[in-house]
C-alpha cells in the first residue's frame, strides 16, 4: 500500500500454497530398470527437503489391473525405506506423520517417513491433508491404457484437495499407444504445474 493506505495493485488475485499432489503412474510395459529407476524417482520427490515441499507429490495413483503392478511396488517400498534419512524439522511434522501412521494401521513407518497403502476410497485424510511431512500414499484404481488415465485424472481432479502440481509416469511406447488422447488428457488435469517423467 502507499502511505496512505491505498493499495496499490486493485486486481484481485489467488494463489496456492500447496496441496495433495497426485503422481499418476500409467502402466505399460516396464523393464526391470524402469520399475527400479521410477521407484527411486517417486522417493525423491516425496522425501527431497524431508517433504517439506508444497509441490511434492504426495499420493501415487496406480493401476490395480497392472501386470507389474506387484513388482513396482516392491520396488517402491525398497526405494522409498532405503532412501538416506532426512532430519523432519518443519513444525507440527512428527505429529502428522504419527497422524498418518496410526490412521492406517497398515501403514509403513520407516524411521522419518510413512508409507501407506490403500485402495481409491479408502485414502480419508491422505487425500485431503497436505502432510508437508515425508508421507507417501499408494492408492490403486482399475483399468489399463486409457481407461486407467481417465479414472486417474478424474480422481486427482475431484478427491485430492488443491491444484498446485501433478506428475505423470509414463513409458513412451504407451504414450504414443495413447495417441492425440493423451494430449486431451493432460489437458483435462486441472492442475498448475503439470510434468511428464520429470
Amino acid at each position: 500500500p502507499t502511505r496512505d493506505g491505498a493499495p496499490l495493485l486493485t486486481k484481485p488475485i489467488t494463489a496456492e500454497l500447496g496441496g495433495v499432489s497426485p503422481i499418476i503412474v500409467v502402466p505399460g510395459e516396464w523393464t526391470d530398470a524402469d520399475l527400479t529407476y521410477q521407484a527411486e524417482h517417486i522417493a525423491t520427490m516425496r522425501l527431497q527437503n524431508s517433504g517439506h515441499n508444497c509441490i511434492a507429490g504426495q499420493v501415487v495413483l496406480l493401476s490395480s489391473d497392472w501386470p507389474q503392478r506387484e513388482a513396482f511396488l516392491a520396488e517402491l517400498r525398497r526405494a522409498y525405506a532405503a532412501a538416506p534419512a532426512r532430519p523432519v524439522w518443519y513444525p507440527g511434522a512428527e505429529a502428522r506423520l504419527a497422524e498418518a501412521a496410526t490412521g492406517h494401521p497398515d501403514a509403513e513407518r520407516h524411521g522419518d517417513r510413512v508409507l501407506v497403502e490403500v485402495p481409491a476410497g479408502e485414502a480419508g485424510a491422505l487425500e485431503t491433508t497436505e502432510y508437508f511431512a515425508p508421507v507417501l500414499a499408494v492408492e490403486t484404481l482399475p483399468g489399463t491404457g486409457r481407461r486407467f488415465l481417465d479414472a486417474a485424472i478424474e480422481h486427482a481432479n475431484t478427491a485430492l484437495a488443491g491444484t498446485l502440481g501433478a506428475n505423470i509416469l509414463i513409458d513412451p511406447e504407451t504414450q504414443a499407444s495413447l495417441g492425440h488422447h493423451f494430449e486431451r488428457a493432460i489437458a483435462d488435469l486441472r492442475y498448475g504445474s503439470i510434468a511428464v517423467n520429470a
